[in-house]
């Protein structure tokens, strides 16, 4: 699959992390898959999510919110180490289902098409972070991935948050 996204990095404002605890709390999560552990993990646990399986695929990063989250939140995050590929594959999580998938990794802007994918297959609703201003134009962004992976059947909702992020997807 080739897409053509741009590389775009930030990080989350408190306008982001407060959508992040309000869709939790609206769609009731429980349970969580996320791509790329950080602030937003704390922002999943404060919005109730009681289980949340973050993946890494940064080694560094990955030993790091080791001691950081999982320390902080045991028995509710766990962090798993993946190696990127596409179509990606996780087999610790690949028979797993969740209330909600977060896409806030991998680092590297396109390789978050094959994350956006994988989180459809495995969870009842999925937010992606859209990270352009003109994100409404920009189908070379990650919203065409959105709405082509969402397929029938599904509903998109717009949520603007402002910059960085600019507006989140909500799948269902």
């Amino acid at each position: 699959m080739s897409e053509r996204v741009e590389e775009v990095t930030h990080w989350w404002s408190l306008a982001d992390r407060v959508t992040v605890i309000d869709v939790v709390g609206r769609l009731r999560a429980r349970s969580v898959l996320e791509f790329g552990p950080g602030s937003s993990t704390v922002a999943l646990v404060d919005g109730g999510a009681q289980r949340v399986d973050a993946a890494e695929d940064d080694l560094t990063w990955y030993n790091t919110h080791q001691r950081r989250l999982v320390a902080n939140y045991p028995g509710v995050v766990r962090i798993y180490f993946y190696v990127w590929c596409d179509p990606l594959t996780i087999p610790t999580l690949d028979a797993r289902r969740y209330d909600l998938g977060l896409i806030d990794g991998p680092r590297e802007m396109p390789r978050r098409v094959a994350t956006i994918k994988y989180a459809l297959d495995h969870c009842a609703a999925v937010l992606v972070p859209l990270e352009h201003e003109d994100w409404r134009e920009r189908f070379d962004g990650l919203l065409g991935p959105v709405v082509r992976f969402a397929g029938a059947g599904r509903s998109i909702e717009v949520i603007q948050t402002g910059p960085p992020s600019f507006a989140m997807a909500l799948v269902r």
